[in-house]
């Protein structure tokens, strides 16, 4: 049994394949384009973790970084960008018109669902710590 998965396509081949009995976390953008294409049979379930923009790197010093900066406030203090993205990802997605599978009756992940990401975690922490105890013990050798 694995818990962690190589890439998003495969997390959600799982998620399709087991009826309701796995869930992946992923980074928000892309889970909204997911969940608006075909099979269309994935949402997501409870709020957004924290909610991330996006940026467009350039060179330092660029002449053009400051004027698209504020033309991109610009556009979604406006609202522009939010209805781009109802326009290409949700409009014209596939799933328009099929019942939203997200309105179905569903609460937020319990911690047992999510427990495999904790242990990996908490693994992870007393690994780090076992190498620096380690490395403590040589340095004053």
């Amino acid at each position: 049994l694995t818990v962690m998965m190589r890439n998003n396509s495969l997390g959600f081949q799982k998620v399709r394949v087991s009826n309701g009995k796995y869930a992946y976390l992923m980074e928000s953008a892309q889970n909204d384009y997911i969940n608006n294409k075909l099979p269309c049979n994935t949402m997501m379930v409870g709020e957004k973790l924290g909610q991330k923009g996006y940026g467009i790197a350039t060179k330092k010093n660029f002449y053009w970084a400051r004027p698209f900066s504020i033309a991109i406030l610009k556009l979604r203090q406006l609202g522009i960008i939010a209805d781009l993205k109802m326009k290409w990802w949700e409009t014209k997605g596939d799933c328009e018109g099929l019942p939203d599978i997200g309105s179905q009756k569903s609460g937020p992940l319990a911690l047992s669902s999510i427990s495999g990401v904790f242990y990996v975690l908490l693994i992870g922490l007393a690994l780090a710590i076992v190498v620096a105890v380690v490395e403590q013990v040589k340095s004053r050798r």
